[in-house]
């Protein structure tokens, strides 16, 4: 079961319009994202085992993810280029500018695989830090 649906994350985070076609994939990919970044603690708990405070911040991490993969235009490399094709020719008047084909605009943030809030909301959870178990 997600751990958020797009009720929540049109009502209570208040993000961008996502379409319905593309949130199934936005949600889980951005979710599956966040259990890594979680270093496995989701493999052996559920949501409902942390605190409200917690589980708030790691429901907004994954609203913030998927957020992030609306403004890139996709999940992947490929989905984010062919999302942002620049056009070949632009004119206004009797100006005329060529780009030339295959440009694509810079993607600086799409060199991460996270939106940097993610990291920012699960912080304070402690979720990020791996630790040193106890033995004995």
């Amino acid at each position: 079961m997600a751990m958020i649906d797009q009720e929540y994350y049109d009502q209570q985070f208040n993000g961008v319009k996502i379409p319905q076609d593309v949130w199934p994939r936005y949600e889980r990919v951005a979710e599956d994202l966040v259990k890594d970044l979680c270093n496995g603690y989701f493999d052996t708990h559920e949501l409902s085992d942390l605190k409200p405070v917690t589980q708030e911040r790691v429901k907004r991490a994954i609203c913030a993810q998927i957020e992030w993969f609306q403004d890139l235009g996709g999940t992947t490399i490929n989905e984010q280029q062919a999302s942002q094709q620049l056009p070949q020719s632009v004119s206004i008047g009797n100006f005329t500018l060529n780009t030339g084909s295959g440009q694509t605009r810079s993607t600086t943030p799409g060199s991460s695989r996270f939106d940097p809030r993610v990291t920012r909301y699960l912080w304070p959870t402690g979720l990020l830090y791996r630790g040193v178990g106890q033995y004995g």
